[in-house]
């Protein structure tokens, strides 16, 4: 997961995560799923990520 502030007079904050899940046997990436979004300055980095995760489930 990543995020940042952006920069700017509102410090809008970005988030960015990816998942991947791995098949061990056979060591490679059965999936892989990326979301970003951004939210304003008032949304705490909590919110954004889970947020974004709902997104993916």
């Amino acid at each position: 997961m990543k995020f940042r502030y952006k920069t700017g007079i509102d410090g809008e904050l970005a988030v960015s995560i990816t998942l991947f899940v791995h098949d061990v046997r056979e060591g490679k990436i059965i999936r892989s799923v990326s979301v970003s979004g951004s939210g304003w300055v008032h949304e705490s980095l909590g919110t954004l990520a889970q947020k974004l995760i709902d997104r993916i489930f």
